[in-house]
């Protein structure tokens, strides 16, 4: 919490021009906030590293991950370990290529998340050509993502789980034409790059938007712990240099409260000509 009792990753957000969250609920719960150009960009993976190694399969069930996040895994790792002593397990940690082709090697993938989250194991499972099975997580995005039939499984209880696993162990084909249809799906929809490219694109669509009429009612609280000190430090029509001004959104309190004299220096054009609006000069260069 900061010093007025907000939550820092809200007073963090406000900093930036854009700020991109992983989770969708996450999105709403930053704009409830007062947070201004949220973005939600989801999970993904690394087609390069996350790959089908074209191994044997080795284990019937797989969970690759922290067992100890949360007790609710625990309880359904656990319950996996009884009710499936008779396969071949693998529960573990694991990174990387390692990762990998312990999935590559797995029949099904299991997938308990924190919070219903849309999170990285599925992805990265479906990019090594495994059979996904996961908790319901149609609540943060689902359909905007793989439509109204996602290439993997979903279950919604213990019982559900365990009888979902023992069929499609049993129907070989089946679970492979859904694995199949989940790699062709995420490694061309679902990789980095193509959120790389997502990010790209949101940023050059938007990169007006920022209109100082926005901030006019900006409290300097807003800013943190850190500014608040270093405008305290500035006495009254001083003159100040400040170097990388972005858009003079700090530097425009001591122009308007203080009477300061202040000349910014912004190598960025667009942000340059916004500084000029609020601040005494502006100087445009590196």
């Amino acid at each position: 919490k900061s010093e007025g009792g907000e939550n820092l990753s809200d007073v963090k957000a406000r900093m930036f021009n854009f700020v991109f969250a992983g989770h969708k609920s996450d999105v709403e719960r930053f704009k409830k906030d007062g947070v201004r150009n949220i973005y939600w960009l989801p999970m993904g993976c690394d087609s390069d590293i996350h790959r089908d190694y074209g191994v044997p399969k080795e284990y019937d069930v797989t969970f690759v991950g922290h067992y100890n996040h949360s007790k609710d895994r625990i309880k359904y790792l656990n319950f996996l370990k009884k009710k499936l002593r008779n396969y071949r397990l693998f529960i573990g940690q694991a990174y990387g290529e390692e990762m990998s082709k312990i999935y590559s090697k797995s029949k099904i993938i299991f997938n308990r998340s924190i919070k219903g989250y849309v999170n990285m194991r599925i992805f990265e499972a479906m990019s090594c050509g495994g059979f996904l099975i996961t908790d319901d997580v149609s609540q943060e995005g689902l359909k905007d993502l793989f439509g109204d039939s996602p290439p993997f499984l979903m279950y919604r209880s213990k019982k559900d789980l365990i009888r979902k696993i023992e069929y499609y162990l049993c129907h070989n084909d089946e679970r492979e034409k859904i694995a199949t249809r989940g790699k062709d799906e995420v490694i061309h929809k679902h990789t980095y790059l193509h959120r790389m490219q997502e990010l790209i694109n949101i940023v050059e669509t938007n990169n007006n938007y920022l209109k100082y009429d926005d901030y006019a009612n900006d409290d300097i609280s807003v800013y943190g712990d850190m500014y608040p000190a270093l405008y305290n430090l500035i006495g009254s029509k001083q003159k100040v240099l400040d170097v990388g001004c972005a858009t003079g959104r700090f530097s425009k309190y001591l122009v308007l409260k203080k009477q300061c004299f202040v000349t910014g220096i912004e190598k960025d054009p667009l942000l340059a000509a916004k500084a000029r609006r609020v601040l005494s000069e502006v100087i445009e260069g590196d």
